[in-house]
């Protein structure tokens, strides 16, 4: 599971002026996005992957996730 990585500055994570439109445009909840955001929940790659494109184009995963095996 990926789960946000919660060591980098607040003002340097992931965060959407519309988390509403970032989920539709991911394809998961509002809810589950922002329970993946606030690291409550981790998410498989595909969702890490679209999540961090939608922020940031040129970013990669573990620019803004970890890998927890599991």
């Amino acid at each position: 599971m990926y789960y946000v990585n919660l060591e980098i500055p607040f003002n340097k994570r992931i965060r959407f002026e519309s988390q509403k439109k970032a989920s539709e445009e991911i394809g998961i909840s509002e809810e589950t996005l922002s329970r993946i955001l606030s690291g409550k929940k981790g998410t498989r790659k595909p969702i890490a992957y679209c999540i961090t494109k939608c922020f940031d184009e040129n970013a990669e995963i573990n620019d803004y996730f970890i890998y927890e095996g599991e």
